[in-house]
């Protein structure tokens, strides 16, 4: 039987610095491919890797995901393409949950999945303290509708 879902966000990554950053990156390939004709002789298609690398990954963060879903029975994290299967964190295994705020630079490298850390942008989100004394912060867009939903759960006392 599905628990209930009572909290659902879906973030993607559409910072405007990541593509400018893209932008001006294909701006340099066009230049330099197109304009100057500066790619030597194609002889097979590892040569048209600086072509195409690119815009594989430009793809790739354009389809990319994360995708945070809050049930009755825990909280599960899908961060599509990159996660295999939807992470679950049952309740019974969660000491605490506080929402923060956060540096997402100086305190986990950047943005991804990050050791410790799932997150896209922003720097808001919510911290679990495990049981067995892990910590992991998940980011969110909308840090009081998670504070508002875990006190309608009544989170404190799942974790007894």
């Amino acid at each position: 039987m599905d628990s209930k879902i009572v909290f659902y966000e879906k973030q993607q990554f559409r910072q405007w610095w990541l593509w400018l950053l893209f932008l001006s990156l294909f701006a340099f390939l066009f230049y330099k491919f197109i304009i100057q004709k500066d790619y030597g002789t194609i002889k097979d298609w590892q040569d048209c890797l600086p072509l195409l690398l690119p815009i594989i990954i430009c793809l790739l963060f354009w389809i990319m995901k994360m995708e945070t879903t809050i049930k009755e029975d825990g909280i599960y994290i899908n961060f599509c393409p990159l996660l295999w299967k939807i992470k679950f964190y049952p309740w019974q295994n969660i000491e605490k949950i506080d929402v923060v705020e956060y540096n997402a630079l100086l305190e986990y490298g950047g943005w991804g999945i990050r050791l410790g850390a799932y997150n896209v942008s922003g720097n808001k989100g919510f911290k679990i303290t495990f049981k067995n004394g892990n910590k992991l912060l998940i980011g969110t867009q909308k840090p009081q509708e998670i504070e508002d939903v875990l006190k309608n759960l009544n989170y404190d006392k799942k974790f007894i």
